[in-house]
């Protein structure tokens, strides 16, 4: 991806999207139980993040960005149906992480004031 080579990715992001997708609440009970499992989780979920918050436009120059919505909904949906000790555990592990999202989605959104093409 830093090298801008987004195609190359797709298989390997969609893996990550689809488990972490498909398996949320695993990842939730395995970084809340032990140092390890939150380390491994953290790592996936960061490289899921690293996907949508890519360094190019979207839709002018990617579309990868898109791929891990679903993702980021599901895992905020489990973390909400955590009991109160293990969502204070998500709060401040995922918290962070959430934060880097909404701040990488509101800098995608932006126009590039020295593209003259934006904004027509």
């Amino acid at each position: 991806m830093s090298e801008g080579s987004f195609e190359m990715c797709l298989p390997v992001l969609s893996l990550f999207i689809t488990f972490g997708e498909s398996h949320s609440r695993l990842l939730i009970d395995w970084a809340s139980s032990s140092r390890e499992g939150r380390d491994v989780v953290l790592r996936l979920v960061t490289t899921i993040l690293a996907a949508s918050s890519c360094h190019a436009q979207f839709p002018t120059q990617e579309t990868i960005s898109e791929m891990p919505f679903g993702f980021w909904y599901i895992l905020q949906d489990d973390i909400i149906a955590c009991e109160p000790e293990q969502y204070q555990q998500c709060v401040a592990l995922f918290g962070p992480i959430y934060t880097a999202l909404v701040n990488a989605m509101l800098h995608k959104s932006m126009y590039d004031p020295n593209d003259p093409n934006d904004g027509e």
